[in-house]
């Protein structure tokens, strides 16, 4: 609960203001990649609710598409390479579509 006290200030995940959008001085309370997760997920399923159920993507480009962001975490923890907030963004966004696409599997 002590992270509420940084709504505004930094984002929740992480508490590191440097790594999430911003308008003006306000922080806004998820980082890039949460965003982009969010934005994945809003997405995905707005379109699922368009295209006919009978499409359905096969579950190995969901595999595929959780690679990059798989990798961007071993890069940042294992090489100490930071990740860019375009990355994060990407990453983000790209991982829930596989993600997505796997729950539509089970």
């Amino acid at each position: 609960m002590n992270r509420l006290i940084f709504i505004g200030k930094a984002p929740l995940c992480n508490l590191r203001a440097n790594t999430a959008p911003h308008i003006g001085s306000f922080c806004f309370p998820l980082c890039w990649r949460c965003f982009g997760v969010l934005i994945g997920y809003i997405g995905l399923h707005s379109l699922s609710k368009v295209v006919q159920p009978s499409i359905m993507i096969h579950y190995g480009w969901g595999m595929l598409l959780l690679l990059p962001i798989a990798l961007d975490g071993y890069l940042q923890y294992f090489k100490e390479i930071e990740s860019t907030n375009e990355r994060r963004f990407s990453t983000g966004l790209i991982g829930m579509m596989g993600l997505r696409i796997l729950l539509n599997h089970i």
